[in-house]
């Protein structure tokens, strides 16, 4: 028995273009992808600036956790700096 792949819909299995996105869905990307990068700045930032006894754990270990979208660097903002 072969196996198949379920989709959702019609088009979800299709790849999509950004074409093929309306103006309010590319704007959605073009905002996620800004937050994104602001809040890697920012991690990054307090990662390189901010002393060694303001970090929780090494800074080696909080740099590849920021590389993880979204949650990463909102984890090193909340969890890894001390007040």
């Amino acid at each position: 028995m072969e196996s198949q792949k379920k989709c959702c819909g019609p088009k979800s299995c299709e790849k999509t273009s950004w074409s093929d996105l309306s103006q309010n869905e590319q704007y959605a990307v073009l905002g996620g992808a800004a937050v994104e990068l602001v809040l890697k700045l920012t991690a990054w930032h307090f990662l390189y600036h901010d002393p060694k006894e303001k970090i929780r754990g090494s800074k080696w270990a909080w740099f590849p956790v920021t590389l993880v979208n979204f949650i990463g660097p909102l984890a090193f903002l909340l969890f890894g700096r001390k007040k």
